[in-house]
């Protein structure tokens, strides 16, 4: 299956470290803002993952994102999908999914 990365990462992280052990495997990335709090600026992350060998896009939010990937993603298979890089960004994500933890 094809992997496609949605990366929201704050701006006191190292967003080529992080990336750098998905360059092989990712299919793309989609680099969103991490809202309400200081981030990397998702044409920055682009620019480090196209660096590292990855197909990069940005997105203003993980909603078009997802969008995104759905038209590009091979229909026969259904992709893989990781949200990384901030847990605020992940706690959007399962805000919006009903999925907060207990």
């Amino acid at each position: 299956s094809e992997v496609h990365l949605v990366l929201g990462m704050l701006s006191n992280k190292d967003p080529a470290g992080l990336l750098a052990p998905f360059a092989k495997l990712a299919t793309t990335l989609h680099a969103v803002p991490t809202p309400g709090h200081e981030h990397h600026a998702p044409a920055t992350l682009a620019q480090i993952a196209h660096d590292l060998g990855i197909a990069a896009h940005t997105a203003p939010d993980v909603a078009t994102a997802l969008r995104d990937i759905t038209e590009i993603a091979d229909q026969a298979e259904p992709p893989i999908v990781l949200i990384l890089g901030s847990l605020y960004l992940a706690g959007e994500v399962l805000s919006q999914n009903d999925e907060l933890p207990d």
